[in-house]
């Protein structure tokens, strides 16, 4: 990375910092807040969550010290001072070198919080969260019919299934919006891959010749689920309690429609999960983020 000034690496802290909390539910997150304190100073805090959890408002005071050393005890007692000052409710000190063994007991003792922030834009990790992305689709699917159940008319069910029209909801659909509906209407499970049946029960089914002609039949949709496999490398952006070790990351997903579109947007595809699985293990470190898999779940129009 190159040279930057203090003021950049503060200020590039305190982005960073304010991206990994910006994702907290019901939550406004300002950066670079000015609160005018009880001593009637006014008040700089580097990161400001404000929440209403029920009727209660919170107000958490983050610092952001992007130092050369680690962050010794003065600096956690002029924490303490501002939280009390600007009516924080929880304090936090953020540095991406850690803390000295006096900062740390003297954060428990005043109920702040300590993180240390890893970013390959601070320069200070280069690990990448491997992110599997599956997406599910119906390789093929066979239409099977169980029992006549009764008739509406004098005819034979042709051999050729895209003839069959089937009557649900008020709407008459061929086999391929039948295939849909199911999918749609959760019939078979999206996400398990295999062959399933999707069954009907007993169904008014008329031909697309003579729709005024049908049968009532109990009627069952047997669907091969298979699915695309993608693999994408996201740069780690993480805090990590000091106290605790547990780790809050920032990981924006980017996806698209159209294979071709992920692939251009740099996700590698893959035949099998397999091989994705191998693709992604030399980079699957991540104690918090380790085997992280997303599943494409959706409708089809």
């Amino acid at each position: 990375m190159n040279e930057i000034s203090s003021k950049q690496k503060g200020d590039l802290l305190e982005k960073i910092v304010e991206k990994l909390c910006a994702d907290y539910e019901n939550a406004n997150v300002t950066r670079n807040a000015k609160i005018k304190g009880k001593s009637g100073v006014e008040r700089q805090i580097d990161v400001l969550i404000e929440a209403t959890y029920k009727s209660f408002d919170i107000k958490i005071v983050i610092e952001a010290k992007n130092y050369s050393t680690k962050v010794d005890i003065g600096i956690v007692e002029e924490v303490k001072t501002k939280i009390g000052d600007v009516g924080g409710n929880l304090g936090a000190i953020v540095c991406p070198l850690g803390f000295t063994d006096g900062a740390i007991k003297a954060a428990a003792q005043h109920d702040i919080q300590l993180f240390q922030v890893f970013d390959h834009a601070l320069g200070n990790t280069t690990q990448w969260i491997p992110l599997r992305y599956v997406v599910p689709y119906v390789k093929s699917f066979q239409l099977r019919i169980e029992h006549r159940a009764s008739g509406g008319g004098s005819f034979e069910i042709p051999t050729d299934t895209t003839k069959w029209r089937f009557h649900l909801d008020e709407k008459i659909l061929d086999q391929k919006e039948l295939v849909t509906y199911a999918w749609n209407s959760e019939m078979f499970p999206q996400d398990k891959e295999g062959e399933h049946t999707a069954d009907f029960g007993v169904v008014k089914i008329g031909t697309a010749d003579n729709l005024d002609k049908f049968y009532y039949l109990e009627l069952k949709l047997n669907v091969i689920v298979v699915a695309d496999y993608y693999l994408k490398l996201f740069p780690a952006s993480f805090m990590k309690n000091v106290v605790s070790g547990k780790g809050n990351h920032q990981l924006s997903i980017d996806a698209y429609s159209k294979k071709e579109d992920m692939v251009g947007h740099g996700w590698k595809h893959f035949d099998t999960r397999e091989a994705m699985n191998e693709a992604a293990q030399p980079y699957d470190t991540s104690k918090d983020m380790k085997g992280l898999v997303f599943t494409e779940g959706y409708t089809i129009g």
